[in-house]
């Protein structure tokens, strides 16, 4: 996972898993409250603002965060669901990420048998023999 510097969210690595992605931005959000306010260059670090600390994110925001690291054809999918992402319960939150990636998975890999149906066929002559 890496923060991009353009868009400024966390976004999802190609091979890593739903769950995993979950996880690691819950966990990042989780560190928000151990990092430094916001404050300028010429205050003092004890100048900063340190009672923001108290105003941790949401879950509404970590979801719209976790939706925004998505790639974009998952995000229109997530974006057309019956319910709202952001008001449904956590367990169907992440039901509906898991059916993404199954749909992603098996986007991926009709394309692959695609590309290479002359491996199929050499493979399966293989066998034969």
């Amino acid at each position: 996972m890496f923060i991009t510097s353009k868009t400024r969210y966390s976004a999802k690595p190609y091979d890593m898993a739903i769950r995993d992605f979950y996880d690691r931005v819950i966990k990042m959000y989780s560190f928000l409250y151990y990092l430094q306010p916001p404050w300028m260059i010429n205050q003092a670090w004890y100048e900063a603002k340190w009672n923001m600390l108290t105003a941790l994110p949401t879950e509404e925001h970590i979801r719209v965060a976790i939706r925004n690291g998505l790639p974009r054809s998952m995000q229109d999918k997530l974006d057309q669901k019956d319910k709202d992402y952001r008001m449904v319960s956590n367990e169907t939150f992440l039901n509906y990420l898991y059916h993404l990636e199954l749909e992603d998975r098996q986007e991926r890999a009709d394309k692959q048998r695609l590309k290479n149906p002359l491996k199929r066929k050499e493979i399966s002559k293989l066998l034969k023999q």
